[in-house]
């Protein structure tokens, strides 16, 4: 699986066709689901590195490990928090800066998070520092697998 700074540079290449739509694979367009995976990484990266992991307490979860066994996310079974979901006009200098942000919460986040500083997941349950990344990573990609839907004609 690719790296997370990796999969961003990829979906940098598609703000070219923010305005791309395809309502038979999902109801928003490119620009929607490229800041989408922006917004995710940066409240993320913040949330694990507010955490006190003195309070990460690792507990089996079925889902988490069907998900991240598979590098997949199942579509339709959760909906994006308010406050990752995207809304109002989209431009690609937006785009092109919240994209760097991420690199920076991405970079920012491998320097200093410590390994048992978590992410609370509200399906996956808490996820240390390293089970965070790899989060990032498959939903990065689950967000690259429909844009590419979106495109396909």
């Amino acid at each position: 699986m690719k790296k997370l700074d990796e999969l961003l540079k990829e979906v940098e290449m598609y703000i070219p066709c923010i305005y791309n739509l395809n309502t038979k694979v999902s109801q928003a367009n490119i620009g929607w689901h490229i800041l989408h995976i922006c917004l995710v990484i940066d409240q993320i990266a913040e949330a694990v590195l507010r955490s006190d992991p003195f309070y990460f307490k690792p507990k089996f979860n079925i889902k988490r490990i069907f998900a991240f066994s598979g590098k997949r996310l199942l579509r339709g079974r959760a909906e994006a928090p308010s406050q990752t979901q995207p809304n109002g006009d989209m431009i690609s200098s937006m785009l092109f800066d919240a994209i760097q942000k991420s690199f920076q919460s991405i970079q920012i986040l491998d320097e200093n998070a410590q390994k048992k500083q978590f992410f609370l997941h509200p399906v996956f349950g808490q996820l240390h520092k390293a089970n965070t990344i790899k989060f990032l990573r498959i939903h990065t990609m689950h967000h690259l697998i429909i844009i590419n839907e979106i495109l396909a004609r």
